[in-house]
């Protein structure tokens, strides 16, 4: 994978402001010598606008060059106004950062979700983008690369919004060989107890636990009652698309907030089911001993937390109804289980 070598050249659409400036000037030439217009400061005013155009897109001509080993970053960029240029030690940097990123693009604003990782500089100026992707298979291991061959730490952010790291040399340990050699711990809290949203037990050889998505469910049966009656009058003045629409949008809601997440901890094994309206849709079943990582994750201060459970075969990314503390309690009650059964 080394070196990384980026090249980024100006795309054909930063010409288009060139071609289309042109075309203007070449059109007031033409009214000029045509003597349509005999007043000299309309012709001023007419020359403006390209030459601004030309001016802002000349800042756009820019190309990069990146160089990226195990020794050094390199960057170099030029533009018809600016020129940059530095190189700093790899060593520098903190580590290969995964994050996730929502963007939306179209003009629909549809939203897509990117994993991407980059190379960590405590100045945000010399940060590195070395890969995104809109799928998740596959991500884990391309970062455990990366910081193989960069001997740099994995770094993730936390829900504190810190950065958590693993080193090179644990990237590959199991939270179960973490517990043998002392270097994670597991804490001896036997008391459990979750919000209402939560369904616990304690069970002869691990526990259970199911998250319901939502406080009532009639809530939401309610609301859907009242956009379906919205929908008959929609239907009646506006027609039968935005009718149609409308329940749809109103169905979708009711739908998602019918999800539940159980998880079963037994002899062994972490099962993970992912349900919608009863109907199981996704499932995670992870060996004990495969289990390298349990964390709480957050992109950022408006996003939900996440809870992980990553392992080099699977990755559960968990959206559950816990606060931070009892998120902390799961983790514990989870890292207990992985113990008893080393």
């Amino acid at each position: 994978m080394l070196p990384i070598i980026k090249k980024t050249r100006p795309s054909f659409a930063s010409y288009m402001p060139f071609v289309f400036s042109g075309f203007w000037l070449i059109m007031t030439f033409v009214v000029f010598h045509s003597n349509a217009v005999t007043e000299i400061w309309i012709y001023a005013l007419l020359i403006i606008p390209p030459i601004i155009i030309v001016r802002l897109a000349l800042k756009g001509l820019k190309t990069i060059d990146v160089r990226i080993d195990t020794d050094y970053v390199s960057y170099n960029s030029k533009s018809p106004f600016k020129k940059e240029s530095w190189k700093i030690k790899t060593s520098e940097y903190l580590g290969v950062l995964r994050t996730i990123e929502e963007r939306s693009s179209g003009s629909d604003n549809h939203s897509n979700t990117y994993h991407i990782l980059r190379l960590k500089h405590v100045d945000e100026e010399y940060d590195m983008y070395l890969h995104q992707s809109l799928f998740e298979k596959g991500i884990r291991e391309i970062q455990e690369n990366y910081c193989k061959e960069l001997n740099l730490p994995a770094l993730f952010v936390n829900s504190n919004g810190e950065y958590d790291k693993r080193e090179v040399e644990e990237l590959d340990k199991t939270i179960q060989n973490q517990l043998n050699e002392g270097s994670l711990r597991a804490t001896n809290v036997h008391v459990f107890k979750f919000n209402k949203r939560i369904q616990y037990k304690e069970l002869s050889d691990g526990f259970y636990l199911k998250s319901y998505s939502s406080t009532s469910h009639w809530k939401w049966l309610g609301l859907l009652m009242v956009l379906g009656g919205v929908s008959i009058f929609v239907f009646a003045s506006e027609g039968f698309v935005p009718a149609v629409l409308l329940l749809l949008m109103g169905t979708y809601i009711f739908v998602i907030n019918f999800q539940t997440t159980e998880i079963k901890a037994s002899k062994g094994w972490i099962a993970i089911e992912l349900s919608i309206l009863g109907k199981q849709v996704r499932r995670y079943n992870f060996s004990i001993s495969e289990i390298e990582e349990i964390k709480l994750t957050k992109e950022s201060n408006n996003s939900r937390e996440r809870f992980l459970i990553l392992s080099d075969r699977l990755q559960a990314n968990l959206y559950l109804q816990l606060n931070h503390k009892e998120e902390e309690l799961l983790k514990s009650r989870m890292l207990r289980h992985i113990k008893e059964g080393s």
